[in-house]
């Protein structure tokens, strides 16, 4: 599967990994970090929506930055910051310090995220192999894995002990990953020929006009309805099982693992299902199936049932990021050098972490104003809203799929 790949692959493969771990670790223990700052929905949906304008106010530094110092010394940079700060998060009993804490893991989240996409794309590059819905797939295994650790821990009452002990193991994983990337020099070789400057001509006139292409703002679209599902399922149901449902604490942590897993062997599936199925398909398919599921397990009674119902949901959103990201790597903007990947990356990603804008704040206030119950229902109304934008694509070329 990922035999004969280089080492700066698998560097980027680990901090995929690591990366969602954090998630994972976050994820696991988010009903604590809510109990913290007085179990206030509003209060936690505040303090998401500070992350998300982090990772908007990220997107557009992505590309000058990258070309600057090249991807791999952006995303070590990020990751230290970005390690700091989401470890102090388990700790704050604060609101405003959790605000301020999560605006910066939001920023550093979302350079680390386009960076890391990048790194795997020059291998897909290279290789002619596709890459990236795997990569993800290590994310959710990450998150599935220290979510898994948790029940055991959570379970006998050691939940500093987890978090500390996750954070230990991470980190040194991070330190053989950040002297193994894809160098600056690397991906200007792999790339287009380019000026002394580090750019062509014809990128200069198209830098600006990324971020009015069509094409690249529906992608954008189709990934901020996507990231509104993804972030509902993966932040939202915890709460929802531990608050609405009165699971454990290591119940809702198996909620956490149960769709990570899912989403892990969803995504390890996602590129050999490309070979047989149009990328516009699985995109519809997959919010539908998506939206379609969540609503269904809202009206299942058995906790575990509507768990495994709900599991569902995991299944169709699974595919939905990779392939929007891995589709904009390889779109060019007429006239567009192939070095223009990462920026192209970010303007997708730029237009879906919108969704974290909308997303926190509307789940958060229906589930404090009304119940939990509706704040899961919106998310699973995003997904026929996806199922439209994602028919509207129009037809990859063979040239984007060089």
């Amino acid at each position: 599967m990922f035999i004969g790949l280089p080492r700066q692959f698998w560097a980027a493969l680990s901090f995929f990994l690591i990366f969602g771990a954090l998630f994972g670790l976050w994820g696991a223990h988010l009903p604590s970090i809510e109990d913290r700052i007085g179990d206030s929905e509003t209060a936690l949906g505040l303090a998401l929506l500070c992350a998300s304008v982090g990772l908007i106010i990220a997107a557009p530094l992505v590309a000058p930055l990258s070309k600057r110092v090249g991807t791999a010394k952006l995303l070590v940079a990020a990751w230290c910051v970005y390690l700091i700060a989401v470890s102090a998060v388990f700790w704050v009993h604060s609101v405003q310090l959790l605000m301020l804490y999560m605006f910066v893991v939001g920023l550093m989240g979302g350079l680390i995220d386009v960076c890391v996409n990048a790194q795997v794309a020059i291998t897909e590059r290279e290789t002619g192999r596709p890459l990236l819905s795997r990569a993800h797939a290590v994310w959710s295994l990450g998150g599935a894995l220290v979510a898994g650790t948790a029940i055991w821990f959570l379970s006998l009452g050691l939940r500093d002990v987890h978090i500390i002990g996750a954070l230990a193991v991470l980190m040194s994983v991070s330190i053989w990953a950040s002297m193994n990337l894809y160098s600056k020099e690397h991906e200007a070789r792999t790339l287009d020929t380019v000026d002394a400057e580090g750019f062509t001509k014809t990128e200069q006139r198209q830098s600006i006009s990324i971020w009015t292409s069509p094409v690249l703002l529906l992608m954008g679209l189709i990934a901020l309805f996507g990231l509104v599902v993804e972030s509902g399922i993966m932040e939202w149901l915890p709460i929802y099982f531990a608050d609405f449902r009165g699971e454990s604490p290591a119940g809702t942590a198996m909620v956490f693992a149960v769709f990570s897993l899912v989403m892990f062997v969803a995504r390890m599936l996602g590129d050999e299902l490309k070979k047989h199925v149009r990328e516009k398909h699985i995109l519809v398919g997959g919010a539908i199936l998506s939206g379609g599921a969540l609503a269904l397990g809202l009206f299942v009674d058995n906790n575990h049932l509507a768990m495994a119902v709900m599991s569902l949901a995991a299944v169709g959103i699974a595919f939905v990021y990779p392939l929007v990201t891995s589709r904009a790597a390889a779109y060019r903007v007429p006239g567009q050098s192939n070095e223009a990947a990462a920026g192209n990356i970010a303007v997708v990603t730029g237009v879906g972490y919108c969704a974290l804008l909308i997303g926190p704040p509307v789940i958060g206030l229906l589930s404090e104003m009304v119940s939990h119950w509706w704040g899961i229902f919106f998310v699973a109304s995003c997904g026929p809203v996806m199922a439209v934008l994602a028919a509207l694509l129009p037809r990859q070329s063979k040239s984007q799929d060089a």
